[in-house]
């Protein structure tokens, strides 16, 4: 990565997903009773929201050490990690697509950047860059070459193991850093869960459209604010006053902003920046 810096060379992923190549299509010829466990156990994983949380991880982690791009794969029909699927390889315009989990990630990720580029960093919350046991992440995007902070992502692995647990976790942002903040929210019930996915209040229907009303808080931060985040889930955080939100229905034509126009979000020319993240226990302190 360095050499190809220093040559002003592009560093892209061409492909990237929850397991190698697609997957496994389970065979009953498989004799090991251990192999047939794992393979069943990735394909569970590659359609679950905990893959959903984990490419948006994997995809801002990438950026964060100097990617230039990186490709959320899909493939053919049936595919378990695919972002969706008609209902028959032959037929497109009838109900019943399938959406999967990492669908709802690059929905997220499309709103991170900036189009005239961002910087990402990891912000190694509870040392998640090196702690595997890491129930949190978070990330810095700056933009503007890196001078002025634009937006925050928090993700939260968290899963309750009960109807009556609270898996939210609490993430403070310091008083003077902004007037207000905007936030959106991806989460499921659980780690586990399928279909039952939402981003900012909207669930990809049969039909392939975001349904329910898109969900947007303004929290006042003038003097500080928290932002809490679902157990499991992932926040988008939009620190300027003046940010531009995607308004509307984002898999229906046209494109609609709350703001000034925006075509687009593009992370790129990436360069990894030093932020000061101080952490206290049962609340995150953001300070960057």
């Amino acid at each position: 990565m360095d050499v190809a810096m220093q040559r002003n060379v592009p560093v892209l992923m061409t492909e990237y997903n929850s397991v190698a190549c697609g997957g496994s299509n389970i065979s009953s010829t498989v004799s090991f009773s251990w192999l047939l466990s794992y393979l069943e156990s990735l394909n569970e994983f590659n359609v679950q929201f905990g893959a959903a949380l984990w490419a948006i991880d994997v995809g801002l982690k990438a950026a964060s050490m100097n990617y230039t791009a990186v490709y959320l794969h899909t493939r053919e029909y049936g595919v378990q990690y695919n972002l969706f699927d008609p209902p028959t390889p032959e037929d497109s315009i009838s109900s019943g697509w399938r959406t999967g989990s990492p669908y709802y990630s690059a929905l997220f990720l499309t709103e991170v950047g900036d189009p005239t580029g961002s910087v990402i960093v990891d912000l190694d919350l509870q040392n998640s860059t090196t702690d595997q046991s890491a129930t949190i992440a978070g990330y810095g995007v700056y933009t503007d070459a890196g001078r002025r902070r634009d937006r925050l992502v928090i993700l939260n692995y968290a899963s309750p193991t009960s109807a009556d647990e609270d898996a939210i976790q609490q993430f403070h942002i310091p008083a003077n850093l902004t007037h207000k903040v905007f936030c959106r929210i991806l989460t499921a019930p659980d780690v586990t869960e399928k279909t039952n996915i939402t981003w900012a209040g909207q669930t990809v229907g049969q039909n392939g459209d975001l349904e329910g009303e898109q969900q947007t808080s303004t929290i006042d931060c003038k003097a500080g604010c928290s932002i809490n985040v679902p157990g499991p889930g992932a926040a988008l955080v939009w620190l300027d006053s003046e940010a531009k939100l995607f308004m509307g229905n984002s898999t229906i034509a046209p494109y609609q902003y709350s703001s000034n126009e925006m075509r687009g979000s593009i992370l790129s020319d990436m360069t990894t920046w030093m932020i000061l993240a101080p952490v206290v226990f049962g609340t995150m302190a953001f300070v960057f």
